[in-house]
């Protein structure tokens, strides 16, 4: 994860909290970190570095800021990656995930370039930034636009 201030004139305190899948994140505590002006704050495991105990748990991030300055606006991003594990092959694959606004939620999504076969492996996540219980209804679609498979709902309270 990155976070970069790019003020030229406020430092900025942010607070990283892991929430763990399934479990109320309302009142995790956070681990804060100060940030200089145009400096960005680097963490190659933040998952590591905020809960050391939960290194195979599956989880979202959320950021609280004081910045109180409209300008102040700081800029996130995070890359989920995985070793392959094989030394004829090593690397990394994974995804590029941005980080957004509670606001920025959005309501429906289509996913593209799912493949069915048996060597690609597809993943999705899904984060209820809000306090209220939601349902998500997730509806799988053939290459000819018609549904199989039925749909699944995931109801979660947070």
């Amino acid at each position: 994860m990155r976070i970069f201030n790019p003020s030229s004139a406020h430092d900025i305190n942010v607070s990283l909290h892991f929430l763990p899948q399934g479990i109320d994140g309302r009142n995790i505590p956070g681990r804060g970190f100060r940030i200089g002006t145009w400096e960005t704050l680097v963490l190659d495991d933040v998952v590591g570095v905020l809960a050391p105990w939960a290194a195979s748990a599956v989880g979202a991030i959320r950021i609280d800021s004081d910045h109180a300055h409209a300008d102040d606006d700081f800029i996130v991003s995070s890359r989920t990656y995985t070793g392959t594990g094989d030394a004829s092959r090593p690397g990394t694959y994974g995804q590029f995930v941005p980080a957004l606004e509670v606001e920025e939620a959005t309501r429906s999504a289509a996913v593209l370039h799912i493949a069915t076969r048996p060597d690609v492996r597809a993943n999705l996540g899904v984060m209820n930034p809000g306090l209220e219980p939601v349902t998500v209804r997730f509806t799988l679609l053939g290459i000819d636009g018609q549904p199989f498979l039925g749909s699944l709902p995931l109801s979660r309270p947070h």
